[in-house]
């Protein structure tokens, strides 16, 4: 789990039926799988047995006339009880009705061996070793085989789910004694399977079953009920900091916390890989479950780590005959939910929304968007297009920022800004960007050099998440080694809100990409927040000054005057400057008073796809300013 450690709550009562629910299901999994009868089926079980509730001896008692035989054991060999060994069978033993499990049997309970009324029953589990036990029946057609007692040398305070468990270990067992009986526990290994085996709670279909049974119970009997969606803000973030295996960890940690945080009626599910929901059966009103969000915002807060938070996007949605959006069906409620929380994530993070279906029609586009791009990638119809950088000193292309372009199914090309929030909320910026700069990557190495013989530089923009990604420097050495494109000839573009966002750690990043001989610019520069101390660290080459810089060049003498004082910082600092985003002649007048050379935008040039671009290259006529530059402006 590489360097950062989860914090580990107390082992509280939900961690411990989670664990047990989870041997449990191991348990019957292995039996329910395996033919070699009753020996073989307490080889596994014993083992899962002793290691799940701490004990020091497993063993297996079959009534005979009365008497119970020591058939198995498995645990501490100290202990006097050997195969073969006979004790007189109680009358509890015999009958065992009613109790913790209620017709199956009576689960039998000793906290305190020393404890006990009876004397000789006492004395004898003395002289046995044992301090505390739980007595399970093992039942076949209905009649009582024998028992498992569970053995502890020292006294100890059972608690009622263990004893449960115990119940169930002997109803697995039971299967290995009468074929009859599978059927029924394979019945109950499908009841486990409901359960998420990395959280413990329970799954999607265990989920959609509880609501499916609260809905029918409304109506009969009208209330108003709650379902929120807690969707964990930024969870890739902590997958690339600990790894998987540390992802589940936070994840487990994470539903004993919503355990914790939820009243003892709720059903607490794992709908999505970082993603769960809390169904509130009865709620008095919008308030109440607003505060039991709050409290599951609280919750999942504290940090899981010295250096490692996390903060969730919750979305309500309610159902009753008072519920002015109820849903029909299980999966519709989820939905609703569903939607609201991604609401709450759009509109900043770490919030709660209230499911409005006039207010989710744009979310409703933006996630049939999202399986249509998702569609897209599968298809290979991600796009690179083009657009031009100009020197205005020389008139030359001298080189171009590459752009994702979008074939929609309908033959649309659409452009990067029409989907990238889509991609940036769903993780699909990822594969795009690296799509993009593998393809982009092959490309360039057609390109002609200047007329100097000065190779023409690729830029390629770098997402915030690809940024943060721990493998990004192997994947940018990967696609260069396969696409041969020199590394110097490569400049990525990271926007200086990414930047600023991570400045500590941002440094070394891109340290790391500078050594491999790679360029680095600052992406839309001016619209964020930067401190002029990192902008002295930063290992970059290039500065790229937003559109937003000078949209009011030719009318607003401030706007003139800061444009100005980022040339001389530029200089100062030895960087490039590229400004982009010119659309207008005025502009260009300007840019080239105050002494700027590299310039994009669509006055020069249009972004085109890589036939257009190399056509443009070759014509060598592509100058500021030329017919060709002048037909795609």
């Amino acid at each position: 789990m590489n360097d950062v450690q989860i914090t580990q709550a107390p082992r509280s009562r939900a961690a411990r039926l989670r664990r047990h629910t989870i041997a449990l299901a191991r348990a019957a999994q292995d039996v329910l799988r395996s033919d070699g009868g009753l020996e073989a089926a307490f080889a596994i079980l014993g083992p899962i047995a002793i290691d799940t509730m701490g004990l020091d001896r497993l063993a297996l008692w079959q009534l005979q006339d009365g008497n119970l035989t020591c058939v198995q054991v498995i645990g501490n060999e100290r202990l006097p009880a050997r195969p073969g060994m006979q004790r007189v069978a109680s009358q509890a033993s015999k009958v065992r009705a009613g109790g913790v499990r209620g017709a199956k049997g009576r689960i039998l309970r000793v906290n305190d061996v020393g404890a006990m009324a009876n004397a000789p029953a006492r004395d004898a589990l003395q002289h046995a070793g044992v301090g505390a036990h739980i007595d399970a029946p093992l039942r076949v057609d209905e009649t009582i085989w024998g028992e498992l007692r569970l053995e502890c040398v020292a006294p100890r305070r059972w608690h009622a789910d263990e004893a449960a468990l115990a119940g169930y270990f002997a109803d697995v067992l039971s299967v290995a004694i009468g074929d009859d009986r599978r059927h029924s526990a394979e019945a109950r290994l499908q009841y486990l399977e409901l359960y998420d085996s990395v959280s413990g709670v329970a799954n999607r279909a265990m989920f959609h079953a509880c609501v499916g049974q609260l809905l029918v119970r409304m109506q009969r009997r009208p209330r108003l009920a709650a379902m929120l969606f807690l969707n964990v803000d930024r969870f890739f973030n902590v997958n690339a900091s600990i790894g998987e295996a540390g992802g589940d960890t936070a994840l487990a940690l994470l539903a004993e916390r919503i355990n914790a945080a939820t009243p003892d009626d709720a059903v607490i599910a794992r709908v999505e890989s970082d993603c769960f929901a809390v169904l509130l059966p009865r709620v008095a009103g919008e308030w109440e479950a607003l505060a039991q969000a709050q409290q599951l915002l609280d919750a999942i807060a504290q940090p899981l780590s010295p250096t490692l938070e996390v903060s969730a996007s919750i979305g309500i949605a309610f159902a009753g005959p008072v519920a002015e959006t109820g849903a029909a069906s299980a999966e519709a409620w989820l939905r609703n939910a569903d939607l609201a929380s991604k609401e709450a994530k759009a509109g900043g993070r770490n919030r709660v929304e209230v499911f409005d279906p006039e207010c989710h029609v744009s979310l409703v586009e933006r996630l049939r968007m999202e399986r249509a791009l998702r569609h897209a990638l599968r298809e290979d119809r991600i796009e690179v297009a083009y657009q031009a950088e100009y020197n205005l000193v020389t008139g030359e292309v001298v080189g171009a920022e590459a752009l994702a372009r979008w074939r929609h199914e309908d033959g649309r090309l659409l452009a990067a800004g029409e989907f990238i929030d889509v991609a940036e909320a769903s993780g699909l910026i990822e594969p795009i960007g690296y799509r993009v700069l593998a393809v982009a990557c092959v490309e360039a190495c057609r390109w002609p050099p200047l007329a100097d013989g000065t190779p023409r530089v690729l830029r390629a923009n770098i997402s915030a998440r690809q940024f943060a990604e721990p493998r990004l420097l192997d994947t940018v050495t990967e696609v260069l080694a396969a696409s041969g494109l020199p590394p110097e000839r490569l400049c990525l573009e990271i926007t200086e809100t990414t930047l600023m966002q991570t400045a500590g750690a941002s440094v070394p990043t891109l340290d790391a990409l500078r050594a491999l001989g790679i360029r680095l610019a600052i992406d839309d520069f001016g619209t964020g927040y930067s401190s002029l101390a990192y902008l002295r660290r930063f290992p970059v080459d290039t500065l790229k000054l937003d559109k937003a810089m000078i949209d009011d060049l030719t009318t607003d003498h401030n706007a003139r005057a800061i444009v100005t004082a980022v040339r001389d910082l530029a200089n100062a600092l030895s960087l490039e400057v590229v400004v982009e985003g010119i659309e207008l002649a005025e502009q260009d007048i300007v840019l080239r008073e105050l002494g700027f050379t590299h310039v994009q935008g669509f006055f020069y040039a249009r972004p085109e796809p890589a036939d257009a671009f190399a056509a443009r290259l070759r014509a060598g006529s592509a100058a500021v300013g030329s017919p060709l530059a002048a037909e795609t402006a």
